[in-house]
């Protein structure tokens, strides 16, 4: 029988092991990436509510692409004088 796997909720995504494993090795806090998500979802919805309700969702993939790299930037900022 074939399995299908939904997606995960926030909160089952914020509690999933791999991903807090994840967020650990990149210093990045729960709050941090409950915010980005959070933002991408608002983002989307509002582009949803000016256009056509049947376009697919989308990503602004540079925005977020820039955010993940700015976390990823402290993060290493963070671990690299904390080391010294």
């Amino acid at each position: 029988m074939p399995q299908t796997y939904a997606d995960l909720t926030l909160a089952e995504a914020l509690s999933d092991p791999l991903i807090n494993a994840v967020m650990s090795a990149d210093h990045v806090t729960r709050s941090e990436l409950e915010l980005l998500m959070k933002s991408v979802a608002r983002k989307n919805l509002e582009a949803a509510a000016s256009s056509n309700w049947q376009r697919p969702f989308t990503v602004d993939r540079p925005a977020v692409t820039k955010s993940l790299l700015a976390l990823g930037a402290r993060a290493r900022t963070a671990c690299c004088e904390s080391a010294v």
